[in-house]
């Protein structure tokens, strides 16, 4: 399977959980870089995006993006204060999302979005944009930039 077509797979069950949200999925550019080739698209409303990338059949880290700057799924989760109760974790050294209980990706970061991100973008979507701009700080002070 083509990597247009598996994010399209992925993203018809994100949807699920996210189109209810008021928000919308928009196809990325498909490239290649030194992972591989790869393709990503949007979920997207107003400000934020959730961006999902494909390379094969595989998730990548799923991305929050708002106000210019963007952070990873782990570190949004970390900084909710939910990084032992997330299902869906990143391997840098495999460059691929997996799940901690065993079962699908898509089905951890499913539930991920549903327990924990779309709780604190219902609270407040201010303090979610935020919190995006605090962990994509703190990523950059962590590389020493």
């Amino acid at each position: 399977m083509t990597p247009t077509a598996s994010l399209r797979q992925l993203a018809d069950r994100v949807a699920a959980v996210l189109g209810p949200e008021g928000f919308t999925f928009a196809e990325g550019e498909g490239a290649v870089s030194s992972g591989g080739p790869f393709t990503n698209g949007f979920f997207v409303r107003g400000p934020l995006r959730i961006g999902l990338i494909v390379r094969g059949e595989t998730l990548g880290l799923p991305v929050y993006e708002t106000n210019k700057h963007n952070a990873g799924h782990d570190d949004i989760v970390r900084f909710l204060g939910h990084a032992d109760d997330a299902l869906l974790r990143w391997d840098p050294k495999a460059f691929r999302a997996f799940a901690s209980d065993g079962s699908d990706p898509i089905a951890a970061f499913v539930h991920d979005l549903s327990r924990i991100i779309l709780p604190a973008l219902r609270t407040s979507p201010d303090a979610f944009a935020a919190l995006v701009s605090s962990a994509h700080a703190a990523r950059l002070r962590s590389w020493g930039l």
